[in-house]
């Protein structure tokens, strides 16, 4: 999940979580935070732009309108990234060569 439309950032990533195994067909609620997941699901989650892993929410900076919030979505064809990667130029480098496809969600939101 990235924020794009942050004046002055290169790099607005709110959150990567992987290695969801093949069986899921939603994410929960509630997700808890940290690199490791071991339930309701088994995953992985990256650190955000703004330190600790886990999901940061959709927070536009007071007076900035509507931001459009990005989600990509890969399946990939192995069960588990061979090296965990830790940021999202990591994430967007180990993906790149197991993708079979992807599809991109955006969501808006406004304080």
């Amino acid at each position: 999940m990235r924020d794009p439309q942050v004046a002055g950032t290169t790099d607005n990533f709110h959150w990567a979580i992987y290695d969801i195994g093949g069986a899921a067909r939603a994410l929960p609620q509630g997700i808890p935070g940290g690199a490791s997941i071991t339930a309701p699901l088994t995953a992985r989650q990256t650190t955000s732009s703004f330190g600790g892993a886990g999901y940061f929410y959709a927070c536009p900076p007071m007076g900035t309108g509507t931001h459009n919030y990005t989600f990509v979505i890969h399946a990939i064809s192995v069960a588990t990234l061979a090296s965990p990667p830790t940021d999202r130029s990591q994430i967007e480098a180990a993906v790149a060569g197991v993708s079979l496809g992807s599809t991109t969600l955006v969501g808006t939101y406004s304080r």
